[in-house]
C-alpha cells in the first residue's frame, strides 16, 4: 500500500478546502479499491462545498481544539481561540461579503451586529450580556 501525504508549499500558505478535498479524494482512488467508496465520498463532499451545500457540524469536549481545527479550515482566524473556552454557545460559520458577527438572543432582543476589520477589534467587542 502506497502513503501518501497533503503537502504545502509554504507552511503560511493554506490551499483552499475544495483543492484539500480534491486531492484527498484522488489519494484514496489510488491507494486501492477497497477505498474507491471514500474517494466518491470525498468527491461528492468538494461538489457540495464548491456548490454551497456545504454544512459541517464540529462537537468535542472543551478546549480540544474545535476553533483552531475550523480557523485552518477557513484560512483566517474567524473564531476566537484561548486558555479558557470561548465559543461555549452553538456558533455557526457562513459565506458574506464582507467580515462580520451576529449574535442572535433566545428571549427575542434584537441581535448585537459587529463588522470590525481587524482580529483585535473582533476579539475586543462585547456583545450586550
Amino acid at each position: 500500500m502506497r502513503q501518501a501525504a497533503l503537502s504545502m508549499t509554504r507552511p503560511h500558505e493554506r490551499p483552499p478546502l475544495e483543492t484539500l478535498l480534491a486531492r484527498a479524494a484522488e489519494t484514496a482512488s489510488q491507494i486501492g479499491p477497497e477505498f474507491l467508496a471514500h474517494a466518491q465520498k470525498l468527491d461528492d463532499l468538494r461538489r457540495r462545498f464548491c456548490g454551497g451545500r456545504f454544512h459541517l457540524a464540529v462537537l468535542g469536549q472543551f478546549k480540544c481544539g474545535k476553533s483552531t481545527l475550523l480557523n485552518a479550515l477557513t484560512g483566517d482566524p474567524v473564531l476566537p481561540v484561548g486558555v479558557v473556552p470561548l465559543t461555549a454557545a452553538p456558533t455557526f460559520i457562513q459565506y458574506g461579503q464582507s467580515r462580520a458577527v451576529r449574535v442572535i438572543y433566545r428571549d427575542g432582543c434584537p441581535p448585537d451586529e459587529f463588522s470590525g476589520t481587524g482580529v483585535d477589534e473582533r476579539r475586543a467587542w462585547k456583545p450586550r450580556t
